[in-house]
């Protein structure tokens, strides 16, 4: 990658090798150093998370089962509660409980099946 240098206009020619948020370029022609910020997309590797449904039942009244899912769910990294407040107090049958990692999904389907609840999960898509 070059640019112009803003002292003497010659091409500078990146000189770090690898990406970084802000890199020095060095003109080679007069020697002035820029601080030049950078925005590369630089990969994360991708991690597989999937949406969690619960699907109101007979067995269970919503508000125990309100109160099992915040307990259940409050550790979970991406959990919103006032999504799940907003299902609760609009008695939807199915509620969406959000995203989780798949550490996430194998503990919580365990502690549903224990409980007697019917939470369901699907792949998210990328």
């Amino acid at each position: 990658m070059t640019i112009p240098c803003l002292a003497c206009a010659s091409a500078v020619v990146r000189a770090q090798a690898e990406p970084a948020s802000t890199e020095r370029f060095v003109c080679p022609a007069c020697g002035e150093a820029m601080d030049v910020r950078c925005n590369y997309d630089v990969g994360l590797p991708r991690v597989t998370t999937y949406l969690g449904r619960y699907a109101t039942s007979d067995k269970i009244t919503p508000a125990k089962a309100f109160i099992l899912l915040k307990r259940m769910l409050s550790s979970c990294t991406h959990f919103q509660p006032s999504r799940l407040e907003a299902h609760y107090s609009q008695n939807d049958a199915v509620w969406n409980l959000g995203n989780f990692s798949l550490s996430e999904v194998e503990r919580i389907t365990a502690e549903s099946a224990r409980r007697g609840l019917d939470i369901s999960f699907v792949e998210a898509a990328a």
